[in-house]
């Protein structure tokens, strides 16, 4: 958009991606269902951009509703993978990689006080009978009454006082 004054209200920045790209590095060109012409688009800080679900490569267009086929060939209109309500084009891709524990982190909206540092050590810990592996999530069925007693530390090669 341009910076809006008094004298003339804020308009879409226009483009085309092949012989007029935006002049914003952090802008994007993309096509404007709406108006039936490529603007220039840029993220908000303050709102998530949508995403489509694992597994695809999104092209942040969106689609659904009156726009079901809008979507360019290859691609499927799908469900964001952080807000349903909006719908975007989607293309298969199973080459795709989600780290861990970042995804996981992602996709629950965690926001960790403090992101650990991977030990030089492991140990292993069983609770209740319970030997966690390395990087092993449980569900919230499983942790049930599984702190009633302390656990039990073993295989652990290091400085003893870090316990």
């Amino acid at each position: 958009m341009s910076i809006p004054t008094i004298s003339q209200p804020s308009h879409p920045v226009l483009c085309h991606p092949d012989y007029n790209p935006c002049q914003k590095e952090s802008s994007e060109c993309q096509f404007s269902f709406t108006s039936f012409q490529y603007v220039c688009c840029e993220d908000r800080n303050d709102v998530k951009a949508p995403e489509c679900p694992k597994s695809y490569n999104t092209l942040r267009t969106l689609c659904g509703g009156l726009r079901e086929a809008s979507c360019p060939r290859g691609y499927d209109c799908l469900p964001s993978r952080f807000e349903p309500n909006v719908r975007i084009c989607c293309k298969p891709n199973n080459t795709l990689v989600y780290p861990e524990p970042d995804t996981a982190f992602r996709d629950n909206f965690i926001v960790p006080e403090h992101l650990p540092n991977s030990p030089l050590t492991s140990a292993n810990l069983t609770f209740r009978g319970l030997t966690l592996e390395v990087g092993q999530l449980l569900s919230g069925l499983e942790t049930e009454n599984v702190l009633d007693e302390p656990p039990t530390i073993s295989g652990f090669n290091g400085d003893d006082s870090k316990l």
